[in-house]
């Protein structure tokens, strides 16, 4: 029998592991070959994001010295540049040389690509699946995972190296025109640019210092604004100069959290001493962060690096990649919350420099005057015709151009990785930390189950580990993270059971494993290590999967708490900050304490969050909750909970039994389109909850399809407009037509484009007829019906279609075997509503030739929805 290790993600992390794989190879003793198995669709295989080709102006932050793909080899890199006659010193600072990031990439592909070779000679074929990782799912045997092609892979162990994470949109902003979400590659993004048009940048990091030094260079002559709300520039890189860590240690912070969790008090008698050893202190550090004039501070930098004074920056930059990750997993939950709400942008400025080079160009056009940094960044609105206009503590400002930089504090799933772990999270194999990303195991990186569970044959790497550590993506962390993971691997070992815990409850009373876990997890005083060991991992407990059905069964109560949340519009109310049972149960009417008991429900699944004073607050996830934010979910939620839909799919087992044949009908005595066309109250309504759903739902898949330039796109069955409104937004030289009954396009959208009036909405029956277009878009139209009524829709758009155009369904397509999948729910709750049903790829290819029409490709977007594009026959 083979040796199979998948590696989920081909950028950076992927090439640290099998470089890692490469210095200790996973024995074969007892197999008959090893095979290891890179799953990614990316063009930038080793490179990832941050080291695709660019500009050869845009540098590395980090010099090479400290670059080793290898961990075990930390010469690695430089003899590499040596190899290529490349200077390993600068010759004008004589400090260690910086390499351009385009020229680290072509290392890291020359680096993969030898340690590939050195796998080879040892048995171990590598092989890349040109695929993204749909679903995974864990037992004690293995991972299988299925790719979004379809496909299922048999693993024994698994390395989780998803990355690619966007910045963050604190505005809201994507999808409006004349602002980049993401500047990278510069060189492209910013190609063309007008010279003198006025640019400005959200955040003032390390990204926002490369946006300014390439617009320079690429000859933009106008005026260039960073905008945040500290106005506080990176660090300047000191000078090389050796310390030797003495009490910023790994064996020192466990000691110090030997008793309990690491409180904010130890940590900072452990940074001072540290400091002291240094000749520093932190005063020191104080000083440098107090609120000054950008330029004034990047000056006093610049002449320390060339007086060498102070050594205190440079002794917590070495700290970080060497004992950061340890050091936060054992941080108390309070002291977490506290550094990343209060301290998180001051850390970020020290630990994360700014090369000379960069810095020496910053100060240029700060002291000429062409970039100003305005603090106090309070909010952003797109102009009328062009640009926006940017609230700072000094006044407005206006830009024409805005290009977004911001790296939340609070780390989020990876966009293209969301349908993945979203799975792997709703079915218990991976489970979310508190404060973003995914709980792990400190010393094997084994990701953990939502109760606390190693699993034994599944590692997480990168992106996906913050904020369960704090800095996760610096390649000495992905390095020496990397060798870890190929030390368990290579030994193909698993951790051995943790100590017992700490009694949880009363007296002779030993609790239910997951709610001591539960428990354990939220509780603010609790470490990750505690969290960790508290469930054994021995055999499976007699009973425990009797247990698990029953937990099962209990999880209505969760879309429950959802609905009560949405329907008394508790986001709303804290929206400006956190507030107390007692304030909320005032605003929404709701008794305080049984509020209390819903928000403590949800906010063990990140939605809200309690806070040390028992006052609840918005996270990142409750903020979709709110009725006023774009990709607002909240009446979505309402629509997907509402009697119709609640009660129908609790009677199915009449369906089952053959009482009838929609549980719906049954009930009300009607059919579901007649009750959605009376009059409703907003927590009941259809529409208006589709419009909501549609937002979110259709991000990825709009923006993935390439439309036709000039193309008139008919939505049928459209509604409210929740799928054209983007679509034309995105594609500013379409037509679209809004196609509905004529009580539905009463209340429709479209207006919102302003002036742009390349729409028109035309009522109509899609049963009878379609208006003529190039394009034919349906989202959940097909589903709602059976064979036969489906292909009458989806003939007359046949009928209609002009020469050369094309079907496009935004529906689920069930994937075959037993893997979970939102299509599967959504199947369920069809089953028990409408007469139609969610299909295979097979069923759509019947259903559109019964049409007339020829499937020609399947999209899996990002999401759970898929594009099904057909064309005529």
């Amino acid at each position: 029998m083979g040796v199979t290790i998948g590696i989920i993600g081909g950028g950076t992390a992927g090439a640290c592991v099998i470089n890692a794989l490469a210095e200790h190879p996973p024995d074969l003793s007892g197999a008959e070959s090893g095979e290891v198995l890179v799953f990614d669709d990316t063009a930038l295989w080793w490179r990832g994001r941050a080291y695709q080709d660019d500009g050869e102006y845009v540098w590395c932050n980090v010099p090479m010295s400290d670059m080793s793909v290898r961990y075990h080899d930390p010469d690695h890199g430089l003899a590499w540049m040596r190899a290529r006659d490349l200077a390993v010193d600068d010759p004008v600072t004589g400090q260690p040389a910086l390499l351009t990031r385009p020229a680290y990439g072509d290392y890291l592909n020359a680096a993969t690509s030898e340690a590939i070779s050195r796998l080879g000679g040892r048995g171990w074929r590598v092989r890349l699946v040109s695929e993204r990782a749909a679903r995974l799912w864990c037992d004690r045997r293995g991972v299988r995972l299925e790719t979004t092609g379809g496909r299922c892979h048999d693993l024994d162990r698994a390395v989780l190296a998803v990355g690619g994470n966007a910045y963050a949109d604190p505005y809201r902003l994507s999808g409006t025109a004349d602002y980049l979400p993401d500047p990278y590659p510069l060189e492209k993004r910013l190609a063309g640019l007008d010279r003198g048009c006025r640019v400005g940048i959200l955040g003032t990091g390390l990204a926002a210092v490369d946006v300014t030094v390439a617009l320079q260079e690429l000859g933009h002559d106008g005026p260039i604004s960073m905008f945040c709300r500290s106005g506080l520039l990176p660090a300047v890189r000191g000078p090389h100069r050796s310390h030797q860590l003495t009490h910023l240690t790994v064996p020192a912070i466990e000691r110090a959290a030997h008793d309990g969790p690491l409180s904010l008090a130890a940590l900072r008698r452990l940074v001072e001493a540290e400091l002291r050893s240094a000749g520093s202190s932190l005063d020191h550090l104080r000083r440098m962060l107090l609120p000054q004039p950008p330029l004034t501070r990047l000056s006093a930098e610049l002449d320390a690096f060339r007086t060498g004074n102070d050594i205190g920056p440079q002794v917590l930059q070495k700290a970080v990649p060497t004992v950061g990750q340890d050091l936060w997993y054992l941080l108390a939950q309070d002291a977490k919350h506290w550094i990343l709400d209060r301290l998180h942008r001051y850390v970020m400025a020290l630990c994360c420099p700014m090369p000379l080079v960069n810095a020496t160009r910053i100060a240029h056009l700060l002291s000429s005057g062409r970039l100003t940094v305005h603090p106090g960044t309070t909010g952003v609105q797109p102009a009328p015709l062009r640009g926006f206009t940017i609230d700072t503590s000094a006044g407005p400002v206006r830009v024409d151009l805005l290009v977004n930089t911001v790296t939340p504090a609070r780390r989020t799933i990876p966009h293209l990785a969301r349908g993945l772990i979203d799975h792997a999270t709703a079915t218990g194999v991976l489970g979310r930390h508190p404060l973003g990303g995914l709980h792990l195991d400190r010393h094997t990186s084994l990701a953990l189950t939502p109760h606390g569970r190693p699993q034994p044959r599944l590692h997480l790497l990168g992106e996906l580990t913050g904020t369960a550590f704090y800095f996760i993506s610096g390649m000495p962390v992905l390095a020496k993270r990397s060798a870890d993971i190929a030390h368990c691997l290579s030994r193909g070992n698993t951790p051995t059971a943790p100590r017992r815990s700490r009694r949880v409850g009363p007296p002779n009373r030993r609790p239910a494993p997951w709610r001591a876990a539960a428990d354990r997890i939220h509780d603010p005083k609790t470490t990750d290590r505690e969290i960790s060991m508290s469930n054994e991992t021995t055999a499976v407990d007699k009973g425990s999967e009797a247990l698990t059905l029953l937990e099962q069964a209990m999880e209505y109560a969760y879309p429950a708490a959802l609905r009560a949340a949405a329907v008394t519009g508790v986001a709303d109310h804290l929206a400006d900050g956190p507030k107390t049972p007692e304030e909320l149960g005032r605003m929404t009417g709701a008794d305080a304490q049984k509020l209390y008991r819903t928000l403590r429900l949800l906010a063990t699944r990140g939605v809200f969050r309690e806070d040390e004073q028992g006052r609840f607050e918005l996270t990142s996830t409750a903020e979709y909750l709110r009725s006023d934010v774009p990709l607002s979910v909240r009446a979505a939620i309402m629509m997907i909970t509402s009697k119709a839909m609640w009660l129908s799919t609790g009677e199915l087992a009449g369906t089952l039994r053959g009482d009838s044949d929609i549980s719906f009908e049954r009930l009300f005595g009607k059919t579901i389109w007649e009750h959605w066309g009376r009059d409703l109250p907003p927590e009941e309504e259809f529409h208006t909850g589709m419009m909501s759903m549609t937002e979110p739902e259709i991000q990825s898949p709009v923006h993935s399809y390439d439309f036709p330039e000039g193309a008139t796109v008919v939505d049928v069955g459209g509604g409210y407009g929740g799928l054209l409104l983007p679509v034309l937004r995105a594609n500013p030289t379409l037509r679209g037509v809004l196609y509905d009954r004529e009580h539905v396009l009463a209340k429709h959208r479209l207006a919102e484009l302003g002036a742009d009036n390349r729409w028109e909405a035309v009522p109509g029956d899609f049963f009878e007829t379609c208006p003529e277009g190039d394009v034919y878009l349906l989202k959940y139209i097909t589903h709602d019906w059976d064979d036969e009524r489906a292909a009458l829709i989806l003939r007359n758009c046949r009928q209609a279609m002009k020469p050369g155009g094309r079907v496009l369904l935004f529906d689920m397509v069930i994937p075959p075997g037993n893997s979970p999948h939102p299509g599967k729910l959504m199947d369920f709750i069809v089953m028990a509503i409408y007469p139609g049903r969610e299909r295979t790829e097979e069923d759509f290819r019947q259903l559109l030739a019964k049409a007339g029409l020829r499937l020609t490709r399947i999209n899996n977007t990002a999401g759970y929805l898929s594009t099904i594009e057909a064309v005529a026959a």
